[in-house]
């Protein structure tokens, strides 16, 4: 798409999608063209801190900015513009439904280029965009809705569920994100990570009370019952793909590795299929720091949470053995970025 409009414009400089998420109020780049620019990859705010497009969605109305070195603002944002030599810039909100699903920015090396001929013409995209993006994350949310009422509506349901899996979705973003220069993820990639993790211990509505809410150590057999919500979970997901047209989710096989791979170890020690080191795809070596790190930090039935600094401990001590070594690494060099997210949905009760 960006290469047509690049032709019929040939001023345009960069195009790129964010998402938001109402939940955490955070906005994360989604897509960008050209691949090649390196303007705000990887990027998320709070879109709170973020007045000017707060506004856009409130109005629900575009932006023109014919001169960015003019507009006053001294955001990281605009500035990491105007040293890319962005001189204007289109920007609309995007809706699903009366909900806010993101924005897109069109961005131009040329002062006052969005001209109304031209403003009408991109219209017409924006349009294509915010269709195909409904299309692309609509399923998504609603499969998240249907696990979702699934939990609530059986007793199998671990009373930490709820609130781990946002802040897990947190984590895993914040590893991938650090990750991509070094492994040349995309904003896409990294974004449809952050939407999947939280439905990574689907299979959990599987696994009988008895196991799932005991206030003590599991014994073997328990051990066994609850290894069982990584294989339950992809029989379940195969089930909700097939029995709802869901075959055509972007991205699906990133969720099934999500939910087969984040129990297995680096070492080659973990469940159910003890396979070890790059074997185990990324987005499952992603999980599984994500998910064991929320997981000792946060109070369970069996226990009290562990202190931030015997969490971050346990990590760095099974680097390379539990861990991969480079997601403990990335994970690591964030740790203030950690301990914000934690703050962060603690202050929401979560």
């Amino acid at each position: 798409m960006y290469g047509q409009l690049k032709e019929a414009m040939p001023g345009l400089c960069r195009m790129a999608v964010a998402l938001y998420e109402k939940e955490s109020d955070v906005l994360h780049a989604f897509l960008r063209s050209p691949p090649s620019s390196t303007i705000l990859t990887h990027y998320s705010e709070l879109l709170s801190n973020v007045p000017s497009l707060l506004a856009l969605a409130e109005s629900s109305e575009p932006r023109i900015i014919d001169k960015t070195a003019a507009s006053n603002s001294d955001t990281f944002h605009s500035q990491m513009l105007i040293t890319a030599g962005v001189k204007s810039s289109f920007t609309v909100p995007l809706y699903l439904g009366d909900d806010l699903l993101g924005f897109v920015f069109f961005d131009a090396s040329e002062e006052g280029y969005f001209s109304e001929k031209i403003i009408g013409q991109l219209s017409i995209y924006t349009r294509l965009i915010e269709a195909l993006l409904v299309m692309d994350i609509l399923p998504v949310k609603t499969l998240m809705g249907m696990v979702c009422t699934a939990q609530r509506l059986t007793a199998h349901k671990d009373p930490e569920t709820g609130k781990h899996i946002g802040r897990v979705s947190a984590y895993v973003e914040l590893i991938a994100t650090e990750l991509s220069s070094e492994l040349d993820l995309s904003d896409e990639y990294v974004e449809y990570l952050w939407l999947y993790a939280p439905l990574h211990d689907i299979g959990k509505i599987a696994i009988s009370d008895n196991v799932l809410l005991k206030s003590g150590a599991l014994n073997k057999d328990e051990f066994t019952e609850m290894k069982r919500h990584v294989t339950q979970g992809i029989v379940m997901i195969e089930q909700i793909v097939g029995d709802f047209g869901f075959g055509s989710l972007h991205h699906i096989k990133l969720l099934k590795n999500m939910i087969a791979y984040h129990h297995e170890r680096w070492d080659g020690k973990g469940y159910p299929k003890g396979v070890k080191g790059e074997d185990i795809p990324l987005e499952g070596r992603i999980m599984a720091v994500a998910d064991v790190f929320d997981a000792l930090s946060s109070s369970r039935v069996y226990r009290e949470a562990f202190t931030m600094e015997n969490t971050f401990e346990y990590i760095t001590a099974h680097s390379g053995k539990r861990f991969d070594p480079k997601c403990v690494a990335a994970f690591l060099r964030k740790k203030d970025k950690v301990m914000e997210i934690y703050s962060q949905f603690k202050e929401r009760g979560l």
